[in-house]
């Protein structure tokens, strides 16, 4: 049930993400180890770390980065699956504003087990969803929705490591693209790279400043300072809170979503920079599974095998042409 409405409350929006922010560009990655471009990133931008635990649960980590409030998911996910119900969410605030949303997938995507309307077969889910490879047309030709949500690929991996080696290559190409647009584009665009379930180590990689730490949540932008750490946590709720700061600053929209939103830190404070700076290209780095000492993949749990597999029955039903 929604937290009740106050009408005299008064939401202002965060100046720099006003001043700054167009496009909210959120890369979605599973628990896997992270490695050096997630390390390139921190040490380049700015990241934090969410304090609280992750959900055992994969999806419940899911239902928490749209909705904002911590979620428990009962039984196991399937076609018929609906696991929003009536719950709002940051997409429906969004909507209800008039604001541009499109979900970006590999193969299948998490939102087909949140809402039957989300779906490739409803009219609305065709209008929201599209494939990764046009996302990198859209940001080429300035054409990127208010918010963009990116999936990695979840089926057909056969090496340990070929997982953790695409996710590193998805978040550097969104990276490259999104850093290659005219500048005007790269200004006004907010990278957000964010871990939905807990990982087994530190992030992995050496740059000039040395191996990075760990963190949840990496936000690129040439508005941040380099390496900058927040203070304050950065869950789920704060990309929601994000979305509506920047593009739905109504109380109303945070009374839908809870007081967990409401009160959540958004990433405009680690953008503190009166002027964007230089930022540089992605050095090359080997993949996880070519590297010297990397010949065993790291213990998976139930609970992600089975996420991993409920996605794959998810693409059966949904993804094929």
């Amino acid at each position: 049930m929604s937290a009740p409405r106050d009408p005299t409350a008064v939401v202002t929006a965060d100046a720099d993400l006003v001043a700054k922010i167009d496009h909210l560009v959120v890369v979605t990655l599973e628990g896997s180890r992270p490695g050096p471009v997630d390390a390139f990133l921190a040490q380049n931008f700015a990241s934090g770390e969410r304090r609280t635990p992750a959900a055992a649960d994969p999806w419940a980590n899911r239902v928490e980065a749209l909705t904002g409030q911590p979620s428990c998911v009962n039984g196991p996910v399937g076609p018929s699956t609906e696991l929003l119900g009536h719950t709002e969410t940051m997409l429906d605030r969004l909507d209800e504003r008039g604001r541009t949303w499109r979900a970006y997938r590999n193969d299948a995507s998490v939102l087909w087990a949140m809402r039957r309307t989300y779906r490739p077969t409803m009219a609305y889910g065709a209008m929201h969803l599209d494939t990764v490879s046009n996302f990198f047309e859209d940001a080429r030709s300035g054409d990127l929705p208010a918010v963009s949500w990116i999936e990695p690929r979840y089926v057909g991996f056969a090496d340990p490591w070929a997982r953790a080696d695409h996710e590193q290559s998805l978040v550097g190409r969104v990276y490259e693209t999104i850093r290659g647009a005219p500048l005007e584009a790269w200004y006004r665009t907010l990278l957000v790279v964010m871990r939905c379930d807990p990982g087994p180590g530190p992030i992995a990689g050496e740059g000039a400043a040395g191996e990075a730490p760990s963190a949840s949540t990496i936000v690129v932008s040439p508005w941040t300072e380099q390496g900058a750490v927040s203070d304050k946590a950065l869950g789920p709720a704060s990309l929601v809170s994000t979305a509506l700061q920047r593009f739905c600053p109504d109380p109303r929209h945070f009374a839908d979503v809870g007081p967990t939103v409401a009160a959540a830190t958004h990433y405009g404070h680690l953008l503190t920079r009166a002027t964007p700076r230089w930022t540089p290209s992605i050095v090359p780095a080997p993949t996880r599974s070519a590297a010297a000492g990397e010949d065993e993949s790291p213990a998976v749990p139930a609970a992600i095998r089975a996420f991993r597999e409920e996605m794959r029955m998810l693409h059966e039903r949904f993804g094929r042409p």
